[in-house]
């Protein structure tokens, strides 16, 4: 057996040859890829405007304005079509859904974001539920970094939690410490820590990095690091097609800011409302053992682990997160 990080290059390597076998090498390459970006997509589009004047691109599925609304945020490198499953899954509740584009990603990219920081992302989380839900009691659902902001946000404006937020559930994600995860890079993992903000900055500043850089080779990352080896294709190429998208020198900034992320005080304001957190046995970026760990930190969660899953649940096992989703409501809706 090869050695651990010689073992994901032999991975990535196959992964891309698989993703030069995708078809997608023709002329047409750009228009299917902008059609995979627009699955997902849907809904009354309404935009939310930040105090810093930031517009943030917003979809709503319209429910019962009297019912306890679902708000998703997504993760790091990914956009709101990440939760492409659980839109038509959902669609028989009552609640109003929402889901937006966080500050920098998908449709929201062009935004600033001056010193990132998951504390401003849950000010702009803040806005999005004040701005589309007035006056609605709500579920966050986080996966990866959107777990991340709901946790700043518990941290910034713990007043919200019990009269409006009124339950989460937690995928894939913790509220600190990214240093626990390896990537399945083994002794190399601490260089990763160290230098992969810096790198991914540098290279986002070379001419001609980003254009080189093919669709395969995300497809092949997807296969390799976000998802399961049992993962189907459609579900890479879903989540080639969000990353896919970004310049690296903002995924580095970005980065940098869940490295300096802990909002570990702030998780007993979870526990006032119901929770559940879902964790995936086989996550390369987000180790199961540190999902549970926020499991037990947060005072009355409820844990679900996912097996044969990796990092991007949501796509690779949505019944999952429905069943979780619709629990947490039900709980949320009779408190």
């Amino acid at each position: 057996m090869l050695p651990a990080p010689l073992h994901l290059l032999d991975d990535l390597a196959a992964g891309a040859g698989a993703g030069l076998r995708d078809g997608l090498r023709g002329r047409n390459r750009r228009a299917v890829v902008e059609a995979l970006r627009d699955q997902g997509r849907g809904g009354a589009v309404r935009t939310a405007v930040m105090p810093d004047g930031a517009r943030l691109h917003v979809e709503v599925d319209e429910g019962d304005p009297g019912a306890v609304a679902l708000v998703h945020v997504h993760g790091f490198s990914l956009d709101l079509t990440n939760w492409r499953a659980q839109r038509p899954a959902l669609a028989d509740l009552a609640s109003r859904r929402v889901f937006y584009d966080q500050r920098c990603f998908g449709r929201s990219k062009d935004v600033p974001a001056a010193a990132p920081s998951m504390r401003l992302l849950a000010a702009d989380l803040a806005e999005v539920v004040a701005q589309v839900a007035p006056g609605q009691r709500v579920v966050l659902v986080g996966h990866s970094m959107g777990v991340m902001v709901v946790a700043a946000l518990a941290g910034l404006r713990p007043d919200l939690f019990g009269p409006v937020v009124a339950g989460t559930v937690l995928v894939a994600g913790n509220a600190n410490d990214l240093h626990r995860t390896d990537y399945g890079l083994g002794a190399l993992a601490p260089y990763a820590h160290a230098h992969a903000p810096e790198l991914m900055q540098a290279l986002g500043r070379v001419p001609g990095v980003e254009r080189a850089t093919g669709f395969p080779t995300y497809v092949a990352i997807a296969r390799t690091f976000m998802c399961h080896e049992t993962a189907p294709h459609e579900v890479l190429r879903a989540c080639a097609a969000m990353v896919s998208q970004n310049r690296l020198a903002v995924l580095g900034a970005w980065a940098r800011a869940m490295y300096a992320h802990d909002e570990r005080a702030a998780l007993p304001v979870l526990g006032r409302v119901p929770c559940t957190v879902v964790a995936a046995a086989q996550d390369r970026f987000i180790p199961e053992e540190a999902t549970s760990l926020l499991a037990r930190e947060v005072p009355g969660a409820e844990l679900v682990v996912v097996e044969r899953s990796g990092h991007m649940v949501p796509l690779e096992h949505p019944d999952a997160v429905e069943r979780a989703v619709r629990d947490v409501l039900a709980r949320a809706s009779r408190a």
